[in-house]
C-alpha cells in the first residue's frame, strides 16, 4: 500500500501496473488528504501524522505493509509533531518510510 498526497497519486497511478510487475506484488494507492492545511496542500511531504492516523486508521481494504515517504518525516516526528509512534498505532498492518524514489517504493515493497 503506497501512502501518498493527491500529487502523487496522480504521479503514480499512470505507472502503477509497471510498478507492480517490477515489485512482483500489487501496490494499492491511498490518497491522503492534507486536511492540517485544509486541503489546500497536495504534495506528501507536506502529509502530517494526524491525516494520515486517521487515514490509516480509516482503511478498510486489505494492506500487507503501508509504505510512507520519508519526506514526511523529520526523525521520528511528522510535521504537526505527531510522533512516527502514533501513526504505526493506528495503522492495521505494519508501517515502512520509504525513499520517495521509484527504487525507495520498490524496495520497501519487498516482503
Amino acid at each position: 500500500m503506497v501512502v501518498t498526497g493527491s500529487y502523487g497519486a496522480r504521479a503514480l497511478q499512470p505507472v502503477r501496473a509497471r510498478l507492480e510487475r517490477l515489485a512482483g506484488r500489487q501496490l494499492r494507492l491511498l490518497e491522503v488528504s492534507n486536511e492540517f492545511f485544509a486541503g489546500n496542500v497536495a504534495v506528501a511531504g507536506l502529509l502530517v501524522g494526524s491525516d494520515l492516523g486517521r487515514a490509516l486508521a480509516a482503511d478498510t481494504e486489505p494492506a500487507g505493509v503501508y509504505l510512507i515517504p520519508d519526506v514526511a518525516v523529520q526523525g521520528d516526528v511528522f510535521l504537526d509533531d505527531v510522533p512516527v509512534a502514533d501513526v504505526v498505532a493506528s495503522a492495521k498492518a505494519p508501517v515502512r518510510m520509504v525513499e520517495a524514489t521509484a527504487a525507495g517504493l520498490l524496495a520497501g515493497a519487498r516482503p
